[in-house]
């Protein structure tokens, strides 16, 4: 998307550009830091846990309401499991999370964690999730460590599974919320 935009535009006729894709170093889990934040926020080993990394800002209130959303789907549908939501990022904004704890999806399980602990460094903690909602870097380290990938799109109240097929329309928008997947390439 941002390739296609310099692209084509004017001002940088002239300029040399090229796609350089987003990647990550490896990296290891810190497992002291995984059990930390267990004990911390009572979580289980048997908890089946949905991870959001990403700042808690206006601009991502949809993301994270998708999660939400998400997360009672699953539970709906799995009511034997007891899933969790952690939403993980540095809160920019209060007035943000007092507003999704107003939502009707809002209950006990969905967990925001701002402490610099485990922000600092979020990719530590990634083994912990099951399954990752992920944006950009966090996609791509949640990519790394092998998870379930969920990704927001424009038009859905869902985030929606990543797949082989539809992969490439998500790189294309760096997997952000702006990305657009045709309706035969959705999996929820």
């Amino acid at each position: 998307e941002n390739y296609d935009y310099y692209k084509t535009h004017k001002y940088y006729k002239k300029a040399h550009i090229s796609l350089i894709p987003n990647r990550v170093n490896p990296f290891l889990c810190n497992t002291h830091l995984i059990d930390d934040l267990r004990k911390d926020f009572n979580i289980t080993t048997t908890d089946f846990i949905i991870l959001k990394i990403g700042r808690i800002h206006k601009d991502y209130k949809r993301t994270i309401l998708q999660g939400m959303m998400l997360k009672r789907k699953l539970q709906i549908e799995n009511p034997n499991f007891h899933i969790k939501l952690l939403i993980l990022g540095s809160v920019q904004n209060h007035q943000i999370i007092e507003d999704l704890k107003d939502c009707p999806e809002f209950d006990n399980n969905i967990i925001f964690i701002g402490a610099d602990k485990y922000i600092s460094n979020a990719k530590l903690i990634i083994d912990i999730a099951n399954c990752i909602i992920g944006t950009g870097r966090g996609f791509m380290e949640g990519c790394y460590r092998g998870k379930i990938l969920f990704a927001p799109i424009r038009h859905s109240e869902l985030p929606i599974l990543v797949t082989r097929e539809n992969f490439k329309y998500f790189l294309y928008y760096n997997f952000s919320e702006r990305t657009l997947v045709p309706k035969e390439s959705i999996e929820i």
